[in-house]
């Protein structure tokens, strides 16, 4: 739960200011955001839903994201995913996060889920714990982006901040492929946790 405070300042915004200011999060090195990970998956978007919360403090836009688990490589999860992330547009009213992340149906993502986050983002380190999966158009590969769409060239430019790594201009042919970048998240697994299992 949002402490009391937070959640007047939150209704407040719903009713009055569009958005509040942008989150304040500490990048985790590559081995922290897998082992701070409750669940990672590669998944797809299947539907935004917004939706108003009820609190002592007033209401609470949210947004509850689903999501089809195409595969999990920490944790043991199946089949549907129902994230809920802070902010939203519903009924011509609107609470905007900036470093939020939103995601778009029919989007392909693997995502770092921890218990940590709820009430706010599910998400490790919120933008750091999501990973874009995009295709080159030029040579239909797929290839790794941050929540930012910079490419990921390197499993451990995780830990750049968004404004360094935006300010890197690197074509998608550098981007890691969903396949090396979820090889090296199962190594760090093993190295970590040898004789794990995942479902």
């Amino acid at each position: 739960m949002l402490p009391a405070r937070l959640l007047a300042a939150l209704a407040l915004l719903i009713t009055g200011v569009p958005s509040l200011h942008a989150m304040s999060v500490i990048p985790p090195t590559f081995a922290e955001l897998v082992a701070e990970a409750d669940v990672i998956v590669r998944a797809r978007v299947v539907s935004l839903q917004p939706f108003a919360e009820k609190s002592p403090a007033g209401e609470v836009l949210r947004t509850r994201i689903t999501f089809v688990v195409e595969a999990t490589l920490k944790g043991r999860h199946e089949g549907g995913l129902t994230l809920d992330f802070l902010g939203g547009e519903l009924d011509g009213r609107g609470l905007r996060v900036p470093g939020m992340p939103t995601f778009t149906p029919g989007s392909t993502e693997l995502l770092f889920v921890t218990r940590q986050g709820a009430g706010l983002c599910p998400l490790v380190a919120a933008g750091h714990g999501r990973y874009r999966v995009l295709t080159d158009r030029v040579s239909g590969r797929e290839f790794i982006a941050r929540n930012d769409f910079t490419p990921l060239a390197s499993e451990h430019d995780v830990q750049l901040p968004f404004s360094t790594a935006a300010a890197l201009v690197r074509p998608p042919g550098t981007g890691l492929s969903p396949t090396v970048f979820s090889a090296r998240i199962l190594a760090e697994l093993e190295r970590t946790q040898p004789g794990r299992q995942t479902r």
